[in-house]
């Protein structure tokens, strides 16, 4: 493998961090929690050829370093490929069964690029954008966590919110079109309303100006689990068909002016406190329609400067109930952070314990100590 003879820093020191590094939160049980950089000790080249290179950075703990560092071995790994651009990492966190009992509240790795040099930002195929500048976060009205700011005057136009995404609706054969695509690369999703899962086609497609691309025939068959007994939503992985509030104005994201994706805007959450001021949502199978009486998110009350936990009950009948039956309850969780899930059946007081409890702990989602779920299916 061929490296560039001329050195090139990408990373920046900012905020008294180095521009490239891992962490982890952890602590012995009952004690506050510490944090580790995870240096390494110890270099070994794992694989070395034409093709790919992979190193790795490691230690071992022993008892020396009990209260001092985490109970766990380490091996940080890092992968470049041949005619592959920018690389590949992961670690290994190794607590063997006679070290020390161990809370790993959680483990990142953070790089901070040059700003001169990368300008993208991609969270998935399908949410992708240019980053704003950090003097445009320093200059931002801040919001309700430290996370989210308002840009007042971006230097760049493009971080208003105007994205290149290009939609369109197939006609009734299948058929479609997208015009004025802007040329470059781009991939190809579809979801069919109803459906499970989605489509994304095997292969990229490169647009280049004046030339239309035909795809031919494309097909998507959907899976299936089993015949629906009833359900909240449409299996179509959005929380767009539930109840959500008009976004304010002041805080509207350009890149998410429709309505179905007016679930991604910031601060419609809080509006569930002003719609159930004192009693939680009721949802009957069968008289309650989604679109109007599910929240898209389930988020405590705000009262006054507390939030305080909130309990949605789903109402529904089984006429006929099969004894050797098994019955499925899916519950799909769009994000949480912080929250605790507890699902329980038929207001049983005789059980102390609900059916199912969820501990969620970090995990990424638009405001922390909120959870939101967008769908809750039983098959049969």
């Amino acid at each position: 493998m061929d490296f560039p003879p001329k050195h090139i820093n990408i990373y920046v020191d900012q905020h008294g961090f180095f521009g490239k590094y891992w962490d982890v939160v952890w602590g012995e049980p009952g004690n506050k929690g510490n944090s580790d950089e995870l240096k390494a000790t110890t270099f070994n080249v794992i694989v070395h050829n034409e093709n790919q290179i992979e190193v790795s950075f490691s230690w071992k703990w022993d008892i020396s370093l009990k209260g001092k560092r985490p109970p766990m071995n380490l091996d940080k790994r890092y992968i470049m490929l041949k005619d592959s651009s920018g690389f590949y990492t992961y670690t290994i966190l190794d607590h063997r069964r006679e070290f020390p009992e161990l809370n790993l509240e959680e483990s990142r790795v953070a790089f901070n690029l040059r700003s001169d040099m990368f300008h993208h930002l991609t969270v998935s195929d399908t949410m992708q954008r240019e980053m704003p500048a950090y003097v445009d976060r320093q200059k931002g009205q801040p919001l309700a966590y430290p996370e989210a700011v308002l840009l007042t005057n971006p230097v760049n136009p493009v971080h208003k919110g105007e994205g290149y995404q290009f939609w369109t609706k197939a006609n009734m054969d299948g058929s479609f079109l997208i015009p004025n695509v802007r040329a470059g690369e781009y991939n190809l999703f579809a979801r069919v309303p109803g459906f499970n899962g989605d489509f994304k086609h095997n292969i990229s497609i490169k647009i280049s100006p004046g030339i239309n691309q035909d795809l031919g025939k494309v097909v998507y068959e959907p899976p299936r689990a089993g015949p629906t007994l009833w359900e909240i939503g449409f299996p179509d992985r959005s929380a767009a068909e539930f109840r959500v509030p008009e976004p304010d104005e002041k805080y509207m994201i350009k890149l998410f002016v429709n309505r179905e994706d007016w679930f991604r805007q910031y601060g419609t959450w809080e509006q569930y406190s002003e719609m159930y001021p004192t009693t939680d949502l009721i949802f009957t199978i069968g008289v309650s329609r989604h679109q109007r009486d599910w929240f898209y998110a389930h988020v405590p009350r705000k009262l006054g400067d507390k939030y305080v936990p909130t309990t949605w009950s789903i109402v529904f009948e089984i006429n006929n109930v099969l004894p050797s039956g098994t019955y499925k309850l899916r519950i799909a969780i769009a994000s949480a952070t912080y929250a605790e899930l507890q699902v329980g059946l038929n207001d049983d007081k005789k059980s102390k314990a609900p059916l199912h409890n969820w501990k969620i702990r970090k995990r990424q989602c638009y405001c922390k100590t909120r959870h939101s779920w967008s769908l809750l299916v039983i098959y049969s």
